[in-house]
């Protein structure tokens, strides 16, 4: 009996079988994340729906006097951006005239 074997505690195991049965492990659990994954899909398309991330973690400055458009000119012109070509419309506006 060698030292590896000791430590690990195979006693009379092979490497071979210890392996198939490592194998075995792991594609049991692949077959049943396999089997779960249309749950956690319909969990994750309701929880979307419900906007519950975006209720808890995407928090809004109320006190903010400044607007989204604002906020991109200003990143835009701290990236040293001069010009920008684009169509202009009501999505874009707040950006252009800020």
């Amino acid at each position: 009996m060698d030292v590896l074997s000791s430590v690990v505690g195979m006693s009379g195991q092979s490497w071979a079988s210890l392996f198939t049965c490592a194998a075995f492990y792991f594609m049991i659990a692949i077959c049943v994340a396999q089997t779960f994954y249309p749950l956690f899909m319909i969990i994750n398309m309701w929880l979307r729906r419900a906007n519950i991330f975006y209720h808890y973690f995407h928090k809004v400055d109320e006190k903010s006097l400044r607007h989204g458009g604002e906020l991109v000119a200003k990143v835009l012109q701290s990236h040293g951006v001069e010009h920008i070509f684009t169509l202009s419309g009501g999505h874009i506006a707040p950006i252009l005239t800020a």
